[in-house]
């Protein structure tokens, strides 16, 4: 489930930042969608002009095929969206999508109503409702007018702005810099662009954006070793399956046969994460030691490990008692994923812990049921 939640998150990311104008009424813009230097993907984007309700709007079709593998085995994904934006504002009032990955299925859906989004996912136990000032901007197309008059029209250096992040059903602040100029050749045309950073103060995921004043989507992006730039229909027939393994796994310089005999481990490290900002302390934990520095989210130092390991001494009884205790209550509630008030769940983590005599007995019975009752498989492969 973390490892699917990963992907249609990385998908999902793919699919907002490049909800760009197609250019008018049924042309069709492709863009190229390249993983680790693979060409792997593209998108189709049609619009066309619509009235609604009384309204014009701008209608924008995208259809994404993605090819990957992972740890071996081979997956497809199609995506299908469909979004309603102003003309004028280019601010996104509706958007539908679909993820289907090999049997499984998974919907969004934002809809902007009386300043409010409401987000529906079928990743979500309910629907949330955010409210939003006049400041928030939702939808790349908005963001992408924004950033293009500020930087090109209003020769900006540093712009903050606040969007509406539908993945994470939040407000977020986002930094953008001018950080140089690029010549650069896309579907055999040659464009003079500028290079947008965008930082999300938050949780601290950089993407780089490529702006032509010739266009009015973008060029090019960038989100770590996932690239999406501008294409043509032949692309359809160029793309490969390109290996999702570098996103999860690193590769060390030592081979480990008896992970379970670790006690001690020293780690030279430089890393830059994705989805959380950290400082120092927050490397400084127990069982673990850091010495380094991290600036602009890039921790390069030594990680110290040296985990004391539990064997059950003075368990806690079993079923805990945690009602009373304020630090447990956020991991006491359902969440995305974590359906811990199914009634199918609970009638069947009663059974498996049977007997229990503590809490660290009831563990293990779970990690053993789990470890032989349930396999898995990367849906598509």
């Amino acid at each position: 489930m973390r490892n699917l939640k990963l992907l249609v998150f990385l998908f999902l990311l793919l699919i907002i930042s490049s909800c760009t104008a197609a250019g008018g009424n049924d042309e069709k813009v492709y863009y190229a969608i390249e993983i680790n230097g693979v060409v792997c993907g593209y998108s189709e984007v049609t619009e066309a002009n619509i009235q609604k309700e009384g309204k014009e709007y701008i209608r924008q079709n995208i259809n994404m095929y993605i090819m990957l593998s992972l740890f071996g085995s081979e997956f497809n994904n199609e995506t299908k969206i469909i979004s309603l934006k102003d003309p004028v504002t280019k601010k996104c009032y509706q958007l539908k999508g679909e993820i289907k990955q090999g049997t499984i299925k998974r919907i969004f859906g934002v809809n902007i109503k009386n300043g409010n989004a409401i987000i529906n996912s079928s990743l979500m136990t309910e629907p949330r409702t955010i409210s939003l000032s006049e400041d928030v901007l939702f939808g790349s197309d908005e963001v992408f007018s924004r950033i293009k008059k500020e930087f090109i029209e209003n020769n900006a250096s540093e712009v903050i702005l606040n969007i509406l992040e539908a993945i994470d059903s939040e407000i977020q602040k986002s930094t953008f810099k001018k950080i140089g100029n690029e010549k650069i050749e896309l579907a055999g045309k040659t464009y003079n662009t500028i290079i947008i950073e965008q930082h999300n103060n938050k949780t601290g995921v950089k993407i780089k954006y490529w702006l032509s004043p010739d266009l009015d989507y973008y060029a090019m992006f960038q989100v770590q070793n996932r690239k999406v730039y501008l294409s043509d229909h032949s692309v359809v027939d160029k793309i490969k399956v390109a290996s999702m393994d570098g996103s999860i796994l690193t590769k060390t310089n030592a081979a480990i046969s008896d992970v379970q005999a670790i006690t001690y481990m020293k780690l030279k490290v430089k890393i830059e994460p994705t989805g959380i900002n950290l400082k120092p302390e927050d490397l400084n934990v127990p069982g673990q030691k850091f010495e380094g520095t991290i600036k602009d989210n890039l921790i390069d130092g030594v990680l110290e490990l040296n985990y004391k390991k539990y064997m059950g001494e003075n368990a806690p009884p079993f079923p805990p008692n945690y009602s009373n205790d304020e630090s447990m209550r956020q991991f006491l509630h359902p969440s995305n994923g974590i359906e811990s008030a199914d009634q199918v769940l609970i009638d069947k983590a009663k059974e498996i812990t049977t007997g229990a005599e503590n809490s660290w007995k009831a563990a293990i019975q779970l990690s053993k049921w789990v470890a032989e009752k349930i396999h898995y498989a990367i849906p598509g492969g």
